[in-house]
């Protein structure tokens, strides 16, 4: 039989070009919830991989990108979202649809996207995915509080209505919320999962944090208390905590903070505010300042004695009065001041000229405690006792305010340190036995 030379070199070369194709290193498309996973870390860590999807919010370093409702699996548990870190501007808008090729890791438990090359984008204007709605029941508000109920959604699109701020704007620039109308509060009891014999708090597990301007939205200070009527945006991770960041956002009107009540004619007005160390030294004082000083006059309503926690210093404390004295010349302030302790925070106390004050001291100052074999003094910031006589209901009575600003919660339920956990809780112990001795 005769055998066609010119057939077999074309065959030949056929098949070298088949095998030279599949050694090029093309990759499968990777599908965005194969590489979250089900799981609390990516199964794809360190691997490069081909996604894509459509673009939902922007950072100034990075994008959100999640899949096409379409092309979403059926396992509740695998994130259809995730982030993509650029390290500069993305130069992609929301509603492309993009390909890529990146390196996937954990960032601090914030599965991301790196190193990006191939970016391809292949339409725009793209109709979002549907966002996953946030209500009463999830994220889940009891425990034991299955870990999986918002990384399910890291890195997508959420939704709460008719939510509520639970704690206003931090330093930050954060906000906590819950996706439901009632605030929760810090109920009684040992946080869970508790100890035996004493009541149990579930720790409020419904919380969680929003950055307003995380997506560029205009900053603002929301009080706590204020209804989130429509928040919609790509939900990330950050210090441990899961993140809403709102590409729509709207508030109920806020009627926080609310200020008390005028005083009825004979009456005596006494309040207390943490001033979140109240510093002098720090660059922000000035205007610190000017809003103590709007809290104390308009909130508060310029209280006959106000007791003041967290004060750094008795000169901090003296431009309060003189702020204040300032914006408003009919209230005038003598202040005291708590100079004890072992941190760089006190106590403070001031009062109007309408109380006259006949001793200032600070209590238990020398006092101590035993525990985990060794001694420690008792009062970081000691109890600082105000004796004073002013006319209520017309006529002179004897005033005594105690100012008290104890050891925190912080270490109080740390089962990775028993000492520390024991130190704390001795602490809390002593200080409020010995004080209710006072």
């Amino acid at each position: 039989m005769k055998i066609r030379r010119p057939f077999i070199l074309s065959f030949l070369l056929l098949a070298f070009s088949l095998v030279s194709f599949a050694g090029s290193g093309t990759k499968a498309f990777i599908p965005i919830h194969d590489i979250q996973g089900n799981g609390s870390e990516s199964p794809l860590v360190g691997q490069t991989v081909d996604t894509g999807g459509i673009v939902t919010g922007l950072t100034d370093k990075g994008f959100f990108l999640q899949a096409a409702d379409t092309d979403a699996d059926s396992d509740p548990l695998t994130s259809e979202g995730v982030y993509v870190y650029t390290s500069s501007a993305p130069t992609v808008a929301v509603g492309d649809k993009i390909t890529l090729t990146c390196t996937v890791s954990e960032y601090y438990g914030l599965t991301e996207l790196g190193a990006v090359t191939n970016l391809s984008v292949e339409s725009s204007g793209n109709p979002l995915p549907s966002p996953v709605l946030l209500d009463e029941t999830f994220p889940s508000p009891d425990q034991p509080y299955p870990g999986t109920d918002l990384e399910r959604c890291e890195g997508m699109l959420v939704e709460i209505d008719n939510g509520v701020v639970c704690e206003g704007t931090d330093f930050h620039g954060d906000v906590i919320v819950a996706a439901k109308s009632i605030r929760p509060i810090r109920e009684a009891g040992i946080v869970y999962p508790g100890e035996s014999g004493l009541p149990v708090w579930d720790g409020n597990p419904e919380r969680f944090q929003m950055d307003p301007d995380g997506l560029g939205l205009t900053d603002e200070d929301i009080p706590g208390g204020t209804g989130i009527v429509s928040a919609v945006g790509p939900l990330t991770y950050s210090f441990s905590r899961y993140k809403l960041l709102p590409g729509t956002l709207q508030l109920a009107d806020s009627t926080f903070p609310e200020a008390v009540r005028d005083r009825n004619p004979g009456e005596l007005l006494i309040a207390t505010q943490n001033m979140l160390n109240f510093k002098s030294s720090d660059s922000t004082f000035t205007i610190r300042l000017s809003k103590a000083s709007l809290l104390v006059r308009t909130m508060l309503k310029s209280p006959d004695i106000l007791c003041l926690e967290e004060i750094g210093s008795q000169d901090a404390l003296q431009q309060l009065a003189d702020k204040i004295h300032s914006d408003d010349p009919s209230v005038h302030y003598t202040v005291f001041f708590g100079a004890s302790g072992t941190g760089s925070i006190h106590n403070g106390i001031m009062v109007r000229d309408t109380v006259q004050v006949t001793a200032v001291t600070e209590e238990q100052v020398d006092d101590t405690f035993d525990v985990n074999g060794s001694t420690y003094t008792l009062h970081d910031r000691p109890p600082l006792l105000v004796e004073a006589t002013a006319t209520v209901n017309g006529k002179m009575q004897p005033i005594s305010v105690l100012i008290l600003h104890n050891r925190s919660l912080n270490g109080i339920d740390d089962p990775s340190d028993p000492a520390k956990e024991n130190f704390v809780r001795s602490k809390r112990q002593q200080q409020a036995f010995r004080i209710s001795q006072f």
